[in-house]
């Protein structure tokens, strides 16, 4: 189905009770998380309660989760006004930088290839799993025996 059809068949059915023109809608059909938060907080500032804000994204988005909406409620009545995503804090990667990537695990592998994750780990001060992140995905390493 072409992109203007499903335009169509979406904003005729949203038409009827959102009360926007159908300049207000590029496309119903393919909506990120961000716009689906625009929504949200429009039924927010409408004044309709989570039940109503459900009912009305149910008619065009059948998929969209109550839980959503409650939690996008919740932080909306907390003044929160921004809709995109907000980075999280949290430890950085501290094992897996540049430097302790190609300087210190590389030269360690090919010292001695038949060293274990946990030598490694024990030598460098890191965890085991931070060793096999670095050697597999960093560093496109993988075990090779021949028996």
């Amino acid at each position: 189905m072409s992109r203007n059809k499903i335009f169509s068949r979406n904003f005729d059915k949203f038409k009827s009770y959102s009360g926007f023109s159908e300049a207000t809608y590029v496309c119903l059909g393919t909506m990120d998380e961000n716009e689906f938060r625009v929504l949200i907080k429009h039924c927010f500032l409408m004044g309709k309660n989570t039940v109503q804000a459900k009912q009305w994204l149910d008619k065009c988005y059948p998929d969209s989760a109550t839980a959503t909406v409650k939690r996008w409620y919740t932080d909306l009545k907390r003044c929160r006004t921004d809709t995109n995503v907000t980075e999280r804090s949290g430890r950085p990667n501290s094992a897996v930088v540049p430097e302790n990537i190609k300087k210190k695990v590389y030269k360690i592998i090919l010292a001695d290839r038949k060293l274990k994750f946990h030598e490694i780990a024990e030598d460098l001060k890191i965890s085991e799993g931070s060793v096999f992140t670095i050697l597999h995905d960093h560093l496109s390493m993988r075990k090779l025996c021949s028996k």
